[in-house]
């Protein structure tokens, strides 16, 4: 029996090879050296050994390891090249003997099987190839690729061998936490025994110790749901990275032992998205419950199409009421990251294919001995798209978007977000509907315009505005007559084409504000009031105001008025029939961000003011005098927006959206909002199709949101 020797991790390890012979080198024997740059096999027709580098060679500097398949180096430092014959010994050259190194093999070819360029999890070496010498026997039966055949079983042998050499030592399996063991992470994670809570635990279990304000939904699932739409729709790979094995373990166990983990801006979104599948996949019964199982299957064998959509909609909504909850909020959040692949590159297959394995299982009870039939994975996969892909249309009922963030309360408002979308690279700092009402337009403090389908959710133009090197930043912006938009910058007006999104001509003169009254261009700016020519959109006719920037305009139809708000808190009313300012009135603020005019249906009038100071103040539109003087906001409030006749939505700085009763200046309730910054633009609108009030909100966080009030 022959032994055969290698050098594992500092240790010289040797092992009995059966059926081999000791004798001498009877026939031709296999020599394996390995060094801390290269190994090289070699492989006999009778049998190999491997041997650790003697004393005499490891003094010995080795070239540096190539990463090639077309070279590899000998015990003895020669290159030896795939691609010509090796060279002839030099004749001074002592023998192999003399020189205690093994002799060289004959006739052999070297095969690279496979190359690290990184350090591998299994303990592989970086930047190491590792490099197989295969007789010349062996050599026709390699691929294109220089890797063996896997039909010659020598060939399998030598891949063995090598595969064994590279996996990794029970210690390192132990201290990633694979193999239980005294210490490293399986020591850091191992808990005493309890009950638990979430994981495991079935909805109804889950729910039933929750109380009412969470509305049927797991406080967990919740917060999952949070987290990731406010922090990580733009994460690359969302739902499929894996993450640190520690941090995700701690979390589980803490959130199991009913110890919730507060999610915060620099949590790692890929360790909350993982704790979402393992709680769905960690289910007793799937949301999508055993005994649909076979129907589920047979829905899916439909054709794609209507058909098939229906079914699935008429069984989705045959499951229990908090199944349907559960579900919808995390097609939901699906579906916004889908939104967003082009941040994150997981559309609606790549996200199916990591979600649809948590949604639906054969029941391990009935013998199948697996989770489910690896025959009917492509259905869960096509089952999911189809849900994310036609959301709207399964869960169509109200009941399903209204327990969203429901408000309570006098005058109740219901609110959910439908929407989140990561459309541009900087700060948004306006946004106004385009007056086909199909679409928005949108500028960022770079410069950029791009104009968003809303049905589709995607951008379908855009345009640079200004140099890049020093880009203007958007002020304001309207659009006029469905032909043209005027955007005001602190590098001038710019006119463009609404159609194709075209540049028509600029001005040299910064605009802050602008509104229409009666058919003319207001606009204001810093040290004036001026008016643009209808046509070519040229500044005439300036006013001046000195040591004040105008930041805020607004026309009020009752007086046949226009309202300038400044820099300086004041509001300076103006004829709209003589341009002339006929009033001016001092408020507490320090700077006047946003006007609203607002008539109820009974024909009351006022105007809402925001500002600086973090309150609203309501006035009279004739008088002037204040009605009433409401704050509730953090930090500035940017602007105001109706909720057609009996409500306002203000937000600002703080990132909060309030909804107010103007019946009587009340704040209804605080919406939950999933931005992560300053709101900058908020838009409101009749959606006539599906009856209800939509509103848009853009943010200095990169995002649009829109949302749907009852």
């Amino acid at each position: 029996m022959s032994r055969f020797f290698t050098k594992i991790r500092g240790k010289e390890k040797s092992f009995d090879q059966p059926g081999s012979s000791d004798a001498g080198h009877s026939g031709s024997r296999l020599r394996a050296s390995t060094s801390t740059d290269s190994v090289v096999k070699s492989a006999s027709a009778n049998d190999f050994t491997f041997s650790a580098p003697s004393a005499n060679v490891s003094s010995a500097p080795l070239p540096p390891p190539i990463h090639t398949a077309s070279a590899s180096y000998s015990s003895t430092g020669d290159l030896h090249s795939m691609n010509s014959a090796p060279p002839p010994p030099a004749a001074a050259a002592p023998s192999t003997a003399q020189s205690g190194l093994p002799a060289a093999p004959t006739k052999s070819r070297s095969v690279t099987l496979f190359s690290r360029t990184a350090s591998s999890a299994h303990g592989g070496v970086r930047g190491r190839t590792r490099t197989l010498a295969a007789p010349a026997s062996t050599a026709a039966s390699t691929s294109s690729h220089g890797v063996a055949d896997p039909s010659d079983k020598k060939s399998v042998k030598n891949f063995l061998a090598h595969w064994l050499m590279m996996r990794p030592s029970r210690d390192r399996l132990e201290a990633n936490g694979v193999l239980p063991g005294s210490g490293g992470m399986s020591a850091a994670l191992q808990v005493p025994p309890y009950e638990p809570q979430l994981f495991g635990v079935s909805l109804s279990a889950i729910v039933h110790k929750q109380t009412e304000q969470m509305l049927g939904v797991p406080e967990f699932l919740r917060h999952c749901f949070l987290f990731l739409t406010r922090y990580a729709l733009g994460e690359k790979g969302l739902f499929r990275i894996a993450p640190d094995f520690v941090q995700l373990k701690n979390a589980k166990i803490a959130w199991d032992q009913g110890k919730p983990v507060k999610f915060t801006r620099d949590s790692n979104p890929h360790i909350v998205a993982c704790l979402l599948k393992t709680w769905f996949r960690e289910m007793p019964e799937p949301v999508l419950l055993f005994k649909h199982y076979p129907t589920w299957m047979g829905i899916m064998d439909l054709p794609a199409g209507p058909m098939r959509i229906k079914a699935i909609t008429h069984l989705a909504n045959a499951l229990p009421l908090i199944n349907r909850f559960v579900l919808y909020e995390l097609l939901l959040l699906c579906r916004m990251v889908v939104d967003n692949a082009a941040h994150n590159m997981m559309n609606a297959s790549n996200v199916s294919k990591v979600i649809a394995p948590n949604l639906l299982w054969q029941d391990p009870s009935q013998g199948i001995g697996v989770g489910f039939d690896m025959a009917d994975v492509k259905r869960i996969n096509e089952l999911a798209e189809d849900m994310i892909n036609h959301l709207p249309e399964i869960f169509s009922n109200a009941q399903y978007t209204d327990f969203l963030y429901k408000l309570s309360g006098p005058g109740s408002v219901h609110c959910c977000i439908k929407k989140k979308l990561v459309t541009h690279k900087r700060s948004i700092t306006v946004m106004i509907p385009a007056g086909d009402s199909h679409s928005l337009y949108t500028v960022d403090s770079a410069g950029t315009l791009q104009r968003t389908r809303k049905s589709s959710a995607s951008v379908t133009a855009s345009l640079r505005l200004g140099d890049e090197a020093n880009p203007p930043y958007a002020h304001c912006a309207i659009d006029l007559n469905r032909e043209r938009l005027i955007i005001g910058t602190s590098g001038g007006i710019f006119v463009v084409n609404t159609e194709d999104l075209s540049l028509v001509s600029t001005a040299a003169t910064e605009m802050t504000s602008v509104c229409v009254a009666d058919g003319v261009l207001w606009a204001g700016g810093h040290d004036q009031l001026f008016f643009l020519h209808p046509s070519t959109f040229e500044p005439y006719d300036a006013l001046a105001i000195p040591d004040v920037t105008i930041t805020a305009m607004c026309y009020v139809p009752s007086t046949q008025s226009v309202w300038a708000a400044g820099s300086d808190g004041a509001i300076r009313v103006f004829s709209c029939t003589t341009k002339d300012c006929v009033a001016q009135w001092q408020i507490q603020e320090s700077t006047i961000r946003f006007l609203l005019p607002h008539q109820t249906d009974d024909d009351r009038e006022s105007v809402w003011v925001a500002g600086d100071s973090g309150q609203v103040t309501v006035l009279d539109p004739t008088s002037g005098s204040v009605l009433r003087e409401i704050v509730k906001h953090q930090s500035k409030v940017r602007t105001l927006s109706p909720i057609g006749s009996t409500h306002v939505i203000s937000a600002g700085f703080d990132s909060e959206m309030f909804i107010w009763d103007v019946s009587n200046f009340s704040a209804v309730a605080s919406v939950t909002t999933f931005h992560t910054d300053t709101i900058s633009s908020v838009v409101t609108e009749y959606n006539y199709d599906e009856a209800h009030w939509s509103m848009w909100s853009a943010s200095f966080d990169r995002s649009v949101c829109l949302w749907r009030f009852g």
